[in-house]
């Protein structure tokens, strides 16, 4: 396990308190046990536990490294999801090593956001922070704003974004070498019920080709993880 903490420097106390003091009780740590930590984004440390309450737990910063990031970055665009899905999908993303995850509101969504968009990104960062904790990554996924269909669109390029489509032809295993020396990869899947015919051609216009993930229909929290992971295979990352 890793816990997450606010940038520090060797020779610095940090604290471990609430939600991260519950994992931490369930190793039954003891006074001089090494703990692994993270800022989330630019280093890992080494601390060593100096005081242990039933409140907090005091760590000494012993190392301090920088993290080594992989050239390609790895975002993942997917269409708000209803219940606990879109949970699910921040837990596998994050484990599989996403860098950014953008949940943005398309046509046929089930799910509605509107004036609950501050809350669930609290709670899809909560995700995201337990699920790289339980699986050891250094860093965090960023979570970002619930946007539309329009702004995701615009931020598309499509020399780096792999767009999946229920209706499309093209493999994505044949599309695969054109991604390989994007700084950037973008992956982009839809919601439960599929983008609609306008939406697959709006992407289309911008020169961005719908990729299909083969014969099955994959459920809208599967195919964005299937994308995920068939990437990194071909990236050599897995």
């Amino acid at each position: 396990m890793i816990l997450f903490i606010e940038k520090t420097n060797p020779g610095q106390t940090v604290w471990i308190r609430e939600d991260d003091l519950r994992h931490l009780f369930a190793l039954r740590p003891d006074i001089g046990d090494t703990l692994r930590l993270s800022d989330g984004t630019d280093h890992t440390y080494t601390g060593k536990i100096e005081k242990i309450t039933k409140k907090e737990i005091a760590v000494q910063i012993e190392t301090k490294e920088k993290i080594q990031r992989p050239a390609q970055k790895i975002r993942l665009c997917t269409a708000l999801l209803k219940g606990d899905k879109n949970e699910f999908v921040i837990q596998k993303a994050t484990e599989l090593g996403a860098d950014e995850i953008l949940f943005f509101a398309s046509r046929r969504c089930v799910a509605k956001a509107e004036g609950k968009e501050q809350a669930k990104r609290a709670r899809f960062e909560k995700a995201a922070k337990l699920a790289a904790m339980q699986c050891g990554a250094d860093t965090v996924p960023v979570i970002g704003d619930l946007i539309t269909f329009d702004e995701m669109k615009q931020q598309l390029q499509p020399e780096n974004t792999a767009f999946f489509y229920e209706k499309a032809t093209l493999l994505y295993s044949r599309f695969l070498p054109r991604l390989k020396t994007a700084p950037q990869i973008t992956l982009v899947t839809g919601p439960e019920g599929g983008f609609s015919p306008e939406e697959a051609e709006q992407l289309q216009a911008k020169g961005i080709l719908p990729l299909s993930l083969g014969k099955r229909i994959l459920r809208a929290e599967t195919a964005p993880i299937c994308a995920i992971a068939v990437l990194l295979a071909s990236l050599g990352r897995m």
